[in-house]
């Protein structure tokens, strides 16, 4: 799984207080912490131990920590590619209503890697859950978009869970048309959905 669909299949609300704003800015190695933990989290949401593809996920987490995201700047920050993370800021969970304290948090990431002179792809698709319904999803794939763009490259590729049908829809409507799927794991059986969009 590349771009996992996360900011837009939530099977829970939980409460948040209202950030004051958010914003778009690369990835820094202070970052790492956060990313990984939001990362973490948002794919194991998807799964419990008594689902058939827990094994699965959990896998797929433990590898992806032990891969790309243990090393972002060697993977994301070179030629070509980029890592993106939205902050929001917002009233201190410490503070008093009164007091203007604020703290700052990650919710969300994105990843880009170059796969030829024209194509990118995305990867690491993931918002923090108690902020999937402030549109932080879509802001990240608009930025990408623009800096794919302004970097030469003409289409994107993407790939999530064949499962995730609220993560499919999320990418549909945003242009993405699907293209094929591939078989992740074949006992239990796991498929991935694949989608390219050109830009």
């Amino acid at each position: 799984m590349t771009a996992e669909g996360a900011p837009v299949e939530a099977t829970q609300t939980l409460e948040v207080k209202q950030p004051t704003h958010f914003e778009i800015r690369r990835y820094v190695p202070v970052d790492h912490e956060q990313v990984t933990k939001l990362f973490a989290d948002g794919m194991m949401m998807y799964t419990e131990e008594s689902h058939p593809h827990y094994e699965v996920w959990v896998n797929y987490v433990t590898n992806s920590l032990a891969t790309d995201l243990s090393d972002i700047p060697s993977t994301y920050l070179i030629e070509g590619c980029e890592f993106f993370i939205v902050e929001a800021t917002g009233p201190s969970s410490a503070s008093s209503p009164t007091d203007g304290a604020e703290t700052k948090v990650i919710v969300g990431t994105i990843g880009i890697q170059k796969r030829s002179e024209t194509v990118a792809e995305l990867r690491r698709v993931s918002v923090k859950a108690e902020y999937r319904r402030f549109g932080i999803g879509r802001m990240l794939m608009v930025h990408a978009t623009k800096w794919a763009q302004g970097h030469g490259y003409s289409k994107l590729i993407l790939s999530t869970a064949a499962s995730q049908y609220l993560a499919i829809k999320f990418y549909e409507k945003l242009g993405y048309k699907f293209t094929r799927t591939s078989v992740m794991v074949h006992d239990p059986h796991f498929e991935l959905a694949h989608f390219e969009k050109d830009i």
